[in-house]
């Protein structure tokens, strides 16, 4: 799958800060990007193995000031080599507002150097009540809080958002963003809604980047948000909920088996050890995008002992990669692996931490109420069997906890695609116009008030 990252600007604004701020606003890219598939690249004829093509540019941001366009391909940004949408994000989220800024791109197949400076990254506008800033304490730094809360006093019942496996901020997210959009109709429903940047992320301060970190970090750091949210005044204790969407949906039972929330819910999350999902991705995705079944069955062969000898007997990849060829090839080209020591974006510890973690004994010592929710073209979480185990989990433990729900149309970003097989046929610029699926907002009011009687 192709990931694509968005930084969008927002003209008008309603903000409060939290009392002593310690985080000072950085810099922003301001555009909406994605990978180069291969082939492009190879038709360019790059001096790179890959690079960042631009789907969009925010008037008044940094690529804006720069000179950025739709189409660009982006090769260097301020010096550093771009092969992939990770790396651009990486660098994007040191920027600091008042530096120079330049980028070498190929337009029409020209190359170009442009230049411009950083521009500082807006607050987000409140639509429903009020957007309030925070900052969390963490390790030697802080960490960027983010809450939407309704008018007035409250206290309001609260849900904590646990976003996905990515590097990218999800402060100020464009209008257009189906999250942004559940947390307004959420917000227009009565409920607060609090959200926390990963370590390294946006405002962070003196915090290693985030592809540097490793799970146990991403989840201490989520631990630590939970317990800052609930000291919050306006908050009410009583009706604390975790929506776990994606990789969320794995922080969220593992949080709670410490300090149980009054409810989870997960969308489009996984319940199995990580290497074994990462077989299905591989198997079921490609069926599913009309691969060849031999040439899949054959390189399944070679993922198969190396997601064992990498994430179950905790070898490097790098050490993997070094001693066996076809090890190498399938690191490359299935798990992105870089010489930097990442894969998929993150440190390759990040996913040998996971892979230990004991989902069905997390779900069973959570023993929360908890709603899994699939959507019908989700084709991240590939089915719905996962979640329909999770609520089978819960129930097996605590009777009459856990409930699935199948979300017709939506896909992994809650988005109405169609069913499975439309929404692979989309392009990606297609898929990104769909609208947000609302009636999830619906679904989780409902919910959540049902749990609260």
């Amino acid at each position: 799958m192709r990931t694509t990252f968005l930084f969008l600007l927002l003209l008008m604004f309603t903000v409060s800060l939290s009392h002593s701020q310690n985080l000072k606003r950085k810099g922003w890219l301001g555009v909406q990007f994605e990978n180069l598939p291969a082939e492009e690249a190879q038709k360019l004829k790059l001096s790179q193995s890959g690079a960042v093509r631009v789907l969009r540019v925010i008037d008044g941001s940094s690529a804006s000031d720069a000179g950025v366009k739709e189409n660009d391909i982006i090769t260097v940004c301020n010096g550093i080599t771009i092969t992939q949408t990770g790396e651009l994000s990486e660098i994007a989220s040191g920027f600091v507002s008042g530096e120079p800024l330049e980028i070498e791109i190929l337009r029409n197949g020209r190359k170009i150097t442009l230049t411009g400076k950083v521009q500082a990254r807006p607050f987000e506008p409140a639509v429903n009540g009020e957007v309030i800033y925070g900052e969390l304490p963490f390790l030697q730094g802080y960490i960027r809080t983010i809450v939407n809360k309704p008018e007035g006093e409250g206290p309001f019942p609260v849900v904590f958002y646990l976003q996905g496996y990515t590097c990218t901020s999800i402060d100020n997210m464009p209008p257009a963003s189906a999250v942004k959009q559940m947390f307004e109709g959420l917000v227009a429903k009565g409920y607060a809604v609090f959200r926390m940047e990963k370590p390294g992320v946006g405002d962070t301060y003196n915090l290693p980047g985030c592809s540097e970190i490793d799970y146990e970090t991403e989840l201490n750091a989520f631990k630590k948000g939970l317990e800052h949210l609930q000291s919050l005044e306006f908050i009410d204790k009583s009706g604390i909920f975790l929506f776990g969407h994606s990789l969320g949906g794995i922080a969220a039972p593992l949080m709670a088996v410490e300090n149980k929330p009054e409810g989870i819910i997960v969308y489009g999350t996984v319940v199995k050890p990580w290497a074994e999902y990462m077989m299905d991705i591989y198997r079921y995705q490609r069926q599913l995008m009309g691969m060849d079944f031999l040439r899949i069955e054959t390189e399944a062969r070679v993922l198969f002992p190396l997601l064992s000898d990498y994430l179950v007997h905790k070898k490097s990849p790098s050490e993997l990669a070094e001693n066996n060829p076809e090890y190498a090839a399938a690191l490359a080209s299935s798990l992105g692996f870089n010489n930097d020591g990442q894969i998929l974006d993150r440190h390759y510890t990040f996913w040998q931490q996971l892979q230990d973690k004991n989902l069905t004994e997390a779900w069973k010592e959570a023993g929360t109420p908890t709603l899994a929710i699939y959507g019908e073209a989700d084709i991240a979480a590939i089915n719905p069997e996962g979640h329909k185990t999770i609520a089978a989990i819960v129930n097996a433990y605590h009777p009459d906890k856990g409930s699935f729900l199948l979300l017709p149309e939506t896909d992994h970003g809650l988005l109405l695609t169609g069913t499975m097989d439309e929404n692979l046929k989309l392009t990606e610029t297609e898929r990104w116009n769909k609208p947000f699926n609302h009636r999830i907002v619906d679904i989780i009011d409902q919910w959540m008030k049902e749990v609260m009687q």
